[in-house]
């Protein structure tokens, strides 16, 4: 019965999925636990570099990332602005970050500030690096990155959207198409609309 739900999962678009969890059936959610299961290695393989510099131990991670995956398949709803998987990725994603953030604690606070703000800087240089602008004048303070960044959320379609916020958790292109099931090639095109629409409100 488990085997036939996996292979009968694979017919079901994303809207479809999302109804079935909404419907709270334990077989189903089961089976979809089953399916989801390699966006924990795809969230694990993008932090391991992170989580071995700070000595955190990968299946500590890695089972922190299953309970997240179980969360997310309870609390889905596809009422939602997030795809189911890239909802599922979110959740896996903060649990990671808040293993990471909790040794970070024991560092000094400005190590913490530090970071925080090189991270901060890296989300919008990563997408307009490409771009014949100074970095150092592209972001002048926080509530200017801040309104820059709605101004380009706002403009982007939601396959777009979607991209733009794995690109911004630094998700490599391959990363991205596997965790949106698209070719590579409409990930690199949709990376060049996007750039485009920066270019232009930066422009602006």
């Amino acid at each position: 019965y488990f085997t036939i739900w996996n292979w009968r999962l694979m017919e079901f678009s994303e809207n479809e999925l999302a109804s079935m969890i909404c419907d709270n059936d334990e077989d189903v959610n089961e089976a979809l636990y089953k399916k989801y299961s390699y966006l924990v290695t795809i969230v694990i393989n993008k932090n391991k570099d992170t989580l071995n510099n700070l000595k955190i131990e990968l299946d500590e991670a890695k089972q922190e990332s299953f309970y997240a995956l179980n969360e997310a398949l309870t609390t889905y709803r596809d009422d939602r602005d997030a795809s189911l998987t890239v909802y599922i990725i979110n959740v896996i994603e903060y649990r990671v970050q808040k293993l990471i953030r909790k040794k970070l604690r024991k560092k000094s606070k400005d190590e913490i500030n530090n970071v925080s703000l090189e991270n901060s800087n890296n989300e919008l240089l990563k997408i307009t690096s490409d771009l014949k602008y100074n970095p150092e004048n592209l972001i002048l303070s926080n509530e200017n990155y801040n309104t820059m960044l709605n101004n380009i959320i706002i403009s982007l379609s939601p396959n777009e959207k979607e991209i733009f916020n794995l690109i911004k958790e630094n998700y490599s292109y391959n990363d991205i198409s596997k965790i949106l099931n698209l070719n590579i090639k409409q990930v690199y095109n949709s990376v060049y609309r996007i750039k485009d629409k920066v270019k232009t409100i930066i422009e602006n």
